[in-house]
C-alpha cells in the first residue's frame, strides 16, 4: 500500500480520517511504516504526526418523536455515526514530535514500546519503523538510529 501526499500543517491543525482496521496491526503482526518529514521549526508543545492512538467511531441508534401536520406524534428510528479523537492507552502506533525529538510508540495497555530520534531543522528526513517478531527498529534516512526488543509482560 502506498501513496504520495504533501501536507503543510500549521498550528494545531490535523487531519482526521476514517478508521482503517487493516492498519491496526495486532501484537503478532509484522509491519513497517514510513514517511518523509521536514520541520521548519519545532513545535512548542507535543505535535502528533501519524497516529492510530485515538480515532474512534461512535455509533448511535435511537428513536425520535416528531409531530406531523395534524400535530400527531409520529416516531421513527435514527442512526448516526461520527469519528472522534479520543485518546486511549491501547493503540497500534503513534508518531509525535516533542521539542526536537521524534517519538514512535505502541501500546497494548500493558506493554509499551517507545523509540526516539533527534530531528534536524529544515532538512527533509525519511522516517521508517519496522517491526519483525518482537524487534522494533527506527530508521532515519535509511540509518538505524534506535532499536528495542519487546519483552512482553505476561500475567499468570
Amino acid at each position: 500500500i502506498g501513496s504520495l501526499s504533501t501536507y503543510v500543517m500549521l498550528g494545531n491543525s490535523y487531519i482526521l480520517t476514517e478508521n482503517q482496521p487493516e492498519f491496526n496491526f495486532t501484537k503478532n503482526d509484522n509491519f513497517s511504516i514510513g514517511f518523509n518529514i521536514t520541520c521548519d521549526e519545532f513545535p512548542a508543545a507535543t505535535a502528533s504526526i501519524v497516529s492510530k492512538r485515538g480515532t474512534k467511531k461512535i455509533q448511535e441508534l435511537g428513536q425520535f418523536s416528531k409531530p406531523n401536520k395534524n400535530e400527531v406524534d409520529i416516531g421513527g428510528n435514527y442512526y448516526t455515526s461520527s469519528y472522534l479523537n479520543l485518546p486511549t492507552n491501547v493503540y497500534p502506533y503513534d508518531f509525535e514530535i516533542r521539542e526536537d525529538v521524534l517519538y514512535f510508540s505502541r501500546s497494548d495497555g500493558v506493554n509499551l514500546v517507545e523509540l526516539s530520534a533527534s530531528l534536524e531543522l529544515g532538512t527533509q528526513q525519511s522516517v521508517w519503523v519496522a517491526k519483525t517478531g518482537s524487534l522494533y527498529n527506527l530508521y532515519l534516512d535509511k540509518v538505524l538510529v534506535n532499536s528495542k526488543t519487546l519483552v512482553a509482560v505476561v500475567f499468570p
